[in-house]
């Protein structure tokens, strides 16, 4: 597995950012998003929340792994995992940095020190402490979260997408990055009762998804399907 030192990932990070647009609204939304209405039943699930105007994030990201799960791909390497997310999601290239070594480091980072990545990419953000302090609870607490069954998690989620939406304090940017976030964790979770454990949602995931919610929505969707296929793959990361 590749070494990452943590604070020359962050600086990766900021590198990549700015090689990125920080904005995307749903009306630039560019992934296809065939996923299940929100708040309409996945497995005999509800999964979505049409209270988060986000929320066609995670219904991508759930429609898009299924996707993936339903086909008889064997991707040996992270650069042959991006290259099928590309395909899966109508994707021509995910950014002009998406196979290098910056976004490698990133999502390797991600993956085998999770919490560690989340201080540096936050500590380069310009999120508010405020939501700074939601994601890293957020994280923090996942895998409390998903060790309980969906019909406890969801009303958590919902009711944490509530108080970010009505919050007077966060601003626009942070309400995106937030909604984002939870929006793929709720609909990653939904279906984890009748799924191999193998493709449970790892907190690496969620700070993947974080890392690329801070650059686009769709990158976030994007980031989570990377780095969640390599892991089930066992890819070098």
């Amino acid at each position: 597995m590749k070494k990452v030192n943590l604070p020359f990932a962050g600086l990766l990070f900021v590198a990549l950012l700015c090689s990125c647009s920080s904005e995307d609204s749903p009306e630039t939304f560019n992934i296809n998003t065939k996923g299940a209405p929100a708040n309409t039943r996945l497995g005999g699930i509800v999964a979505g929340n049409k209270s988060n105007p986000i929320d066609f994030a995670g219904e991508s990201y759930r429609s898009t792994l299924s996707e993936y799960q339903s086909g008889n791909y064997s991707p040996d390497s992270l650069a042959a995992v991006i290259n099928l997310v590309n395909s899966l999601t109508g994707t021509v290239t995910l950014t002009t940095t998406a196979v290098d070594d910056t976004t490698e480091t990133l999502l390797t980072a991600s993956i085998q020190s999770p919490k560690a990545t989340l201080v540096v990419i936050l500590q380069q953000s310009s999120l508010s402490t405020e939501a700074r302090e939601v994601l890293t609870d957020f994280v923090e607490g996942f895998d409390s979260l998903k060790a309980k069954p969906f019909e406890e998690i969801y009303p958590e989620i919902v009711s944490l997408e509530n108080t970010i939406s009505g919050s007077d304090s966060l601003t626009a940017t942070d309400k995106n990055v937030l909604l984002t976030v939870t929006s793929i964790a709720r609909h990653s979770l939904s279906n984890k009762c009748c799924e191999d454990t193998d493709w449970e949602t790892s907190v690496g995931n969620i700070v993947a998804a974080t890392a690329g919610a801070l650059v686009s929505t769709d990158l976030a969707v994007r980031y989570t399907l990377i780095t969640r296929i390599g892991e089930y793959e066992l890819v070098p990361l």
